[in-house]
């Protein structure tokens, strides 16, 4: 038995088939006030369930297999026209002005010793990111969106880095590229691996695929953490 890792490129294709019923059936609809009710329903539902499901467990499978579907398709259907900022005929520049704010003399004083020094390697240097061990981590995570992530927590978020390195797409991807490149390359691998969890640590993955700012913390982190341990792994 080999674990599953991530999802493959033929699920992917499987879920936007799955999805594009209904995406075509939104389309035709012709009421554009009964497509913004109906998409403001849904957009209620997903929220409320991702809320309850913090509180309170769900037994339903029916129901979470709902939500998972009602929250990818919610991605893929085309804004509400109220949503949208149209600044055609609001903002245009016709022209500008230039004005004189204050002057002053910069001349150096004769017979005075001074020292100009020229920038050296301006642009080039990078900062270097301070390493971070996932229990502190899980600290600053519980401290800024109220969490209550546990060691076991931590252990589920360990097995998905460790799985990400034993995934062959994903050691390519280290051999090839920056982490700058690697790290936007990875997060849609990074998400399956989490929704594989959702039976096992339901909380936690709620909370990473309905908190936008905690998954963005928590996917830098694991990325990180599995390019790093593969380019010393060489």
């Amino acid at each position: 038995y080999r674990p599953k890792t991530s999802l493959t490129d033929r699920e992917h294709e499987e879920i936007h088939r799955q999805l594009r019923p209904a995406e075509d059936r939104f389309a035709a609809w012709d009421d554009e006030e009964a497509r913004d009710k109906w998409r403001g329903s849904l957009q209620a539902f997903v929220r409320l369930y991702a809320f309850l499901s913090q509180v309170m467990p769900y037994a339903d499978r029916e129901l979470e297999v709902r939500y998972s579907f009602g929250r990818l398709l919610l991605k893929r259907l085309p804004r509400a026209e109220r949503d949208r900022v149209e600044l055609d005929g609001e903002v245009d520049l016709h022209s500008y002005r230039l004005a004189r704010l204050g002057e002053t003399d910069i001349a150096l004083n004769q017979g005075e010793v001074g020292e100009v020094r020229g920038p050296t390697a301006v642009g080039t240097r990078k900062a270097t990111d301070e390493e971070v061990p996932l229990h502190e981590v899980i600290e600053i995570l519980n401290e800024r969106f109220g969490t209550d992530f546990t060691k076991s927590d931590q252990l589920v978020v360990e097995q998905i880095i460790e799985d990400g390195k034993a995934d062959a797409q994903v050691q390519a991807r280290v051999a090839a590229n920056t982490f700058e490149n690697f790290s936007l390359s990875i997060e849609e691998t990074i998400t399956g691996l989490m929704i594989d969890r959702m039976d096992r640590n339901q909380s936690l993955v709620t909370k990473f695929l309905n908190e936008d700012e905690l998954r963005r913390l928590l996917t830098e982190h694991i990325a990180k953490r599995i390019y790093e341990d593969l380019k010393k792994a060489g």
